[in-house]
C-alpha cells in the first residue's frame, strides 16, 4: 500500500524538490511562505498527499479549525501535499513538498 495518495501523475524532467515544512523549524514560516510562493507564481497544481493517517501523532499535531464556507466551521488536518511545476522554457522542473512536518514512520 502506497503512502502517497496520488490525484495526478505530471510529466517532469529531471525535477528538484523544494521541501517546506511548518512548524518549530519554520523560522518565522519563512519556508512556508516562500514555497507558498513559488506555489503561486508558478501556478503549480497539486498532484499528490501524504496519507496523513500514518505519519502523524494528531495528540501532538492537531488540527485547525476555522470558517469555512457560508460561515460554517472547518477542519484542516495536518498533511503534506505536493505540488509540480513544469518548466516553460526556464529549464526548471520542481516538486514543491509543503506541509506540517510528519511526526511519525519518517525517515
Amino acid at each position: 500500500m502506497s503512502h502517497i495518495i496520488f490525484h495526478d501523475t505530471p510529466t517532469l524532467k529531471r525535477p528538484v524538490l523544494i521541501a517546506a515544512f511548518a512548524g518549530w523549524n519554520d523560522a518565522g514560516r519563512a519556508a512556508t511562505m516562500a514555497a507558498q510562493h513559488l506555489i503561486t507564481s508558478w501556478s503549480a497544481p497539486r498532484f499528490a498527499e501524504l496519507d496523513p493517517d500514518e505519519f502523524y501523532d494528531f495528540t501532538a499535531s492537531r488540527p485547525w479549525v476555522g470558517n469555512g464556507e457560508n460561515s460554517n466551521r472547518a477542519i484542516t488536518w495536518p498533511g503534506v501535499q505536493l505540488h509540480a511545476h513544469q518548466s516553460d522554457g526556464d529549464g526548471i522542473d520542481a516538486i514543491i513538498m509543503l506541509g506540517t512536518e510528519p511526526g511519525l514512520r519518517w525517515k
